[in-house]
């Protein structure tokens, strides 16, 4: 596989990590709103529309990010983030959700009178809150409250099974950035993906930063951590990974005791409210890689 359709595919991975905007009207399966304007939603960060969708709103989708694969979004249309504005504005919707990093969209938005609201999903409280914000803002409180309820309750029945027994300190790897390389992008503490990864009984490896950080080869091999678990977009990138690691960071733990494991399902990258679900997978999945 060429460097270049790596680097398109961690261009997809990161947009489901970090994709800020989504978009959400009133109009939905939750609280119908009898009137004559347009109504909809656009949800152009795929956890935003797993969000919607969840809420029982997905009736009310117009468009969602490229980089939605749920399948229940499967006949929204796409909105490359290019020609966002244009595209929102023409669809008008009655509200605009969108993470803090969309600021910039989020003034010009509200210029044109369409009304936004900043919503993070960084981490799992982050998660639960834009549950709650997003349900309220569709007419969905009751059934937000339930989605939170039950994600709670899986998220804390899957530590109570796979967190007892202590399967080592573990760094979470969800990019590299360079061909040789010598550059990687690491999820910790506060982030979701940390509190998934620590739920399955894995201590998690955090250095000073917020939730994703970049770190090179030295610091990687200063942390020696005794397990890697590293995120691609295909499983098939397994063999690549691991040889990668024999090659040059052969010296590593995690390496010399064969536990660099490597997760394929990008859908855990989704920090939506099926994140229980995806969590059970991913601890299953990585104590059979992992051969606990």
């Amino acid at each position: 596989m060429g460097w270049s359709n790596r680097s398109e595919r961690k261009i997809s991975l990161w947009a489901m990590i970090l994709g800020g905007l989504a978009v959400l009207a009133w109009g939905s399966a939750c609280h119908r709103v009898e009137t004559g304007e347009a109504r909809g939603v656009v949800a152009m960060s795929p956890a935003l529309t797993e969000i919607v969708l969840e809420l029982g709103a997905g009736d009310a989708l117009l468009g969602t990010s490229p980089y939605t694969t749920d399948v229940r979004a499967s006949g929204v249309r796409r909105i490359d983030s290019q020609g966002s504005l244009e595209t929102i504005v023409s669809l008008k919707p009655s509200k605009v959700l969108m993470h803090p990093t969309e600021r910039a969209l989020s003034e010009k938005l509200e210029m044109l009178g369409i009304s936004t609201l900043m919503l993070r999903v960084d981490t799992v409280p982050d998660v639960e809150a834009s549950v709650m914000e997003a349900g309220r803002a569709l007419g969905c409180g009751e059934e937000a409250s339930r989605l939170v309820a039950g994600m709670r309750e899986s998220m804390a029945a899957n530590r109570a099974e796979f967190g007892k027994v202590s399967r080592g300190r573990a760094l979470i790897i969800v990019d590299r950035l360079d061909a040789r390389v010598q550059q990687f992008y690491i999820a910790q503490a506060p982030s979701y993906l940390a509190e998934v990864i620590a739920g399955c009984g894995f201590e998690v490896i955090s250095t000073r930063g917020g939730s994703w950080v970049r770190i090179d080869a030295e610091k990687l091999i200063e942390l020696d951590p005794e397990v890697i678990v590293y995120f691609v977009h295909d499983a098939g990138e397994k063999g690549e990974i691991l040889q990668m690691f024999r090659k040059y960071y052969s010296s590593l733990g995690a390496v010399r005791g064969d536990r660099v494991l490597v997760y394929g399902n990008p859908s855990v990258l989704v920090p939506g409210p099926l994140l229980g679900r995806k969590q059970r997978e991913v601890c299953e999945a990585l104590l059979v890689e992992g051969k606990q």
